[in-house]
């Protein structure tokens, strides 16, 4: 009995742990405010799900007076539950690698006196924790406003109309989470270690932009809707948001035996989605050992990729400052997972938007809409630099390992332009030049020669400056100084900083368009770049003469009180 009680407790210790620790992830670090952090993202959760179920079912508080079809009311439902499990999809991406327990999990409780069955149940009931706490505060608000909005045409009890509502939503989130969880377990059946975790990586960003996406798609998603279910298209039984909202149907007392077939694919879909995330479990615990048992080998640059290196640094990284950074750098975006995950959500949503639409005017319009230069192709990659830049000087922010940044305040020498010279000569090949050779292929291919190679070259030119303009009054080492987040005040200034980009991307977009069909300006614009850019450096360095000129380590807070400096 004794031993039971043991067990038990250990198991709803597992659960918390678990609970937090999926809370905790690589996107969001709250040590200090992890209280505060939670209470944040379930207040959010709370006013979107009302905001939205309020937009979608207004027209039905006074249907007569609105026209609103009562027919229609499914969409509705249909549209609430792809935004939720959209949601839903993205938190699990973001917590991708926290899905099993990790190699740190494994470590630090396999020594204890807990059984591996305790173990993996409290996993699993950790996840069903996190999907309950997200459909919870998605529904506080929603929930009343479904039941109300649409009392005049439901014909049952309201209260089961609520529990309806809660328990198809709650499903919907746990196919998602648990069809995420169910890939992840595949790709661990089918890889092994180092080819699983780049494969990993890979899809956690798949899955982050393909969530992101589906909300940019919606529109035209669900004004399809009634066309297949019309027509019983196959689409109606492949897209899974449709399956929940048969379900839906059926427990409110419909008899269209569309939503009855979706009942049979929900029951099937999460009977496989869980039982091969369970199948998963024993590998990582597999894979876990065999890292213990076998070790890593240690890495070493053949020959070519050594001669290639020397090559490079005789060419771009002659000054020894120079080459620290650099290759700081890019060590820490390699090995770092929380600094590569918060690159990667700053380039979701221009991703997500960019691929959406070209899907939309490639079905729409057909290819002969890319042949042709137009304000959104020519702004592709405008846009595309833009977040890049932005990203990388946000991310940059975040230090490293705080405790180990005396190496730079014990090496720091007086040509502080060195310094800035390999950030920027860093970010110029991590992030420029793989996006120029993305964007060179896709220009090349729709506008072809000469075109797609100039206003390829145009746009790395808008990025240069960019970076330059972004990073004239840096005075920190990447990743080796204190974060204050409340430092670029998003919060307070996200309208000016939306109104600029909106501004820059109309304005360099026509002017992209201005020069492809006058190519001879071509080179008094990149004239005019190399002549700003020049401005710029010179005017930073000028600062950098200064005896007085340190970088910052730590930053001071801003002050919470303002004195008004009276002496007495």
């Amino acid at each position: 009995m004794t031993l039971i009680k043991e067990e038990v407790n250990q198991f709803f210790v597992l659960v918390r742990h678990f609970t937090i620790r999926f809370l905790n992830n690589d996107l969001l670090k709250y040590e200090d405010q992890k209280h505060e952090r939670v209470i944040t993202l379930m207040v959010v959760l709370v006013i979107a799900g009302g905001v939205i179920s309020h937009q979608l079912l207004f027209p039905y508080l006074i249907y007569r007076l609105s026209g609103a079809a009562v027919a229609a009311i499914w969409i509705k439902k249909a549209i609430f539950l792809t935004i939720t499990m959209a949601i839903t999809g993205c938190f699990t991406a973001l917590n991708w690698h926290n899905i099993f327990p990790d190699n740190k999990d494994y470590a630090n409780l396999l020594v204890l006196p807990v059984k591996r069955r305790t173990l993996f149940t409290a996993k699993f009931s950790s996840l069903l924790v996190i999907v309950g706490l997200i459909s919870f505060a998605f529904n506080i608000l929603s929930v009343f406003v479904f039941t109300f909005y649409l009392a005049e045409h439901v014909q049952v009890n309201l209260f089961y109309f609520a529990f309806t509502h809660v328990f198809t939503t709650f499903l919907a989130n746990l196919f998602v989470f648990m069809a995420v969880a169910c890939l992840q377990g595949i790709f661990s059946i089918l890889f092994k270690n180092k080819w699983f975790q780049r494969i990993s990586n890979a899809l956690q960003v798949i899955f982050l932009f393909g969530f992101i996406s589906l909300l940019f798609y919606l529109p035209r998603i669900s004004a399809y809707f009634p066309a297949a279910k019309e027509n019983a298209s196959s689409f109606i039984y492949y897209f899974p948001p449709l399956w929940f909202t048969g379900l839906y149907e059926k427990m409110i007392g419909s008899s269209d035996m569309v939503f009855t077939t979706h009942v049979y694919i929900i029951a099937l879909a999460l009977i496989l989605s869980t039982g091969l995330y369970l199948v998963g479990f024993p590998i990582t615990f597999k894979r876990f050992l065999n890292a213990c048992t076998t070790g890593k080998k240690g890495e070493h640059p053949g020959k070519l990729q050594d001669t290639v290196k020397r090559w490079f640094n005789s060419i771009f990284l002659r000054h020894p400052t120079q080459r620290g950074i650099f290759y700081f750098m890019l060590h820490t975006l390699k090995r770092s997972r929380f600094h590569r995950l918060h690159l990667v959500m700053y380039m979701s949503l221009p991703t997500a938007y960019i691929l959406t639409q070209v899907v939309y005017h490639y079905a729409g319009k057909g290819e002969s809409y890319f042949q042709t230069p137009n304000m959104f192709l020519a702004g592709i990659s405008l846009i595309t630099y833009f977040f890049l830049a932005f990203g990388l000087r946000m991310i940059i922010r975040h230090p490293i390992n705080f405790e180990a940044n005396w190496l730079f305040q014990l090496t720091e020498t007086e040509e502080k332009k060195h310094y800035i010279k390999g950030i920027k000569k860093a970010l110029f090949f991590f992030g420029g030049v793989p996006v120029f050779v993305l964007l060179f292929i896709f220009y090349l291919y729709v506008w072809g020669y000469p075109l797609g190679v100039y206003h390829s070259l145009y746009s790395l030119g808008i990025f240069v400056l960019l970076v330059e303009v972004l990073f004239y009054r840096y005075k920190k080492i990447p990743f080796a100084g204190t974060h204050d987040p409340g430092k670029p005040n998003i919060k307070l200034y996200w309208p000016l900083y939306a109104a600029g980009f909106l501004e820059g991307f109309v304005t360099f977009s026509s002017l992209g368009l201005i020069l492809m069909r006058e190519p001879r300006f071509y080179i008094l614009f990149f004239a005019m770049v190399l002549g700003l850019k020049a401005l710029l450096v010179f005017r930073r360095y000028e600062k950098y003469k200064d005896e007085d000129f340190r970088f910052i380590y730590e930053e001071e807070p801003e002050e919470v009180m303002l004195s008004l400096n009276l002496r007495t």
